[in-house]
């Protein structure tokens, strides 16, 4: 990978032509669509191809069909994340005054699957993981509670807690959720296309997260995508600092 270097950088030089902040998008002969103000993550996906020449040529158009599908898909992911919620509120409602720790532990898995499922389908629903996330800090303090009279257990609590919110700002990255989403709306031949779309932010924690056979993978791909988009004369702002948060260059 340092062999490629210096001839990427040759190869990228600085961007001339207008863009809207979007990596690639130019403001020429631009579609209107009119995206939803709280986009579900299949129609995210669909933003972040359409004009954008980190996706195949075929992919950058973004049809009508596939507009009205995506958005039917992130209506029904989101009104099941809704029926959850609500679902878990009447089952805590339903819960004797005392439980068992473990019975906290299935409370406090469930709680946590929603929350990363209310991210990865976004849109309105990603309201609901704020009050997820209220809702087990209040199930944890009623758990350290009922294990007052053994310190051992508190501190194995505390610890895996610590974790946890250790954790969080990476899980719950809402790229880290849709890529990691077991029905993701990223199709795998897409991904270093998607994170080089994200913010810095985003694309630090996404690679954050991967193994490094998989990390190195994604950061060859990367390099020799930019070198063919260069090619082609397209404009990609700020494609050297999303480069090296994704740890492809130094």
């Amino acid at each position: 990978m340092v062999l490629m270097l210096g001839s990427l950088i040759a190869e990228i030089g600085v961007p001339t032509a207008a863009h809207d902040g979007k990596a690639g998008t130019k403001l020429e002969s631009k579609p209107m669509i009119l995206w939803s103000k709280k986009l579900g993550s299949f129609e995210r996906h669909l933003q972040r191809r359409h004009q954008n020449p980190l996706f195949p040529v075929q992919r950058q158009k973004v049809t009508a069909a596939e507009l009205a599908i995506a958005r039917d898909r992130d209506a029904r992911d989101a009104r099941e994340v809704k029926q959850e919620f609500l679902d878990l509120l009447k089952f805590i409602d339903r819960l004797p005054s005392q439980i068992t720790s473990s019975e906290f532990k299935d409370l406090r898995k469930r709680i946590d699957d929603l929350t990363r499922k209310a991210i990865g389908v976004g849109g309105e629903v990603t309201e609901i993981a704020p009050e997820l996330e209220e809702l087990r800090a209040v199930v944890i303090e009623s758990w350290e509670k009922g294990l007052e009279a053994s310190p051992t257990d508190i501190e194995a609590l505390q610890k895996a807690e610590q974790l946890y919110h250790r954790g969080a700002s990476l899980f719950h990255n809402p790229l880290v959720v849709q890529m990691t989403r077991r029905d993701s709306p990223i199709p795998p031949e897409e991904t270093v296309p998607t994170i080089l779309s994200e913010d810095i932010t985003s694309i630090s924690v996404a690679m954050e997260i991967l193994p490094t056979p998989e990390r190195i993978r994604l950061q060859q791909t990367a390099l020799q995508l930019v070198r063919e988009v260069r090619a082609r004369g397209e404009a990609l702002p700020d494609i050297e600092v999303k480069l090296r948060a994704m740890g492809a260059l130094p």
